[in-house]
């Protein structure tokens, strides 16, 4: 070894990832509407209780849109990314 790497193609995984990210980027739009209809979720409880209800809902809901938006990010660099975080949707 001469402290170069080899590296192998696999010219078949790269076709499907290549034809998945097209996929994908295709379905960013569908993202989008999901996470925006979970910013707008609304919920009620009647029962009031100690919260934990509404508390649990309100984490399921930020998780799910944690997981959506690095889904988005894909494909964006450094920059778009922080942009995309800090300004493009709000918690």
């Amino acid at each position: 070894d001469n402290g170069k790497y080899h590296y192998e193609i696999d010219t078949d995984k790269e076709l499907y990832i290549s034809e998945e990210i097209f996929s994908f980027k295709k379905n960013v739009n569908r993202l989008e509407e999901i996470d925006e209809l979970l910013k707008n979720v609304k919920v009620a409880d009647l029962a009031v209780g100690s919260g934990a209800f509404p508390l649990g809902m309100l984490n399921e809901i930020v998780k799910a849109r944690e997981t959506l938006t690095a889904y988005m990010s894909i494909g964006m660099n450094n920059f778009q990314k922080k942009s995309f975080i800090a300004y493009g949707r709000k918690l």
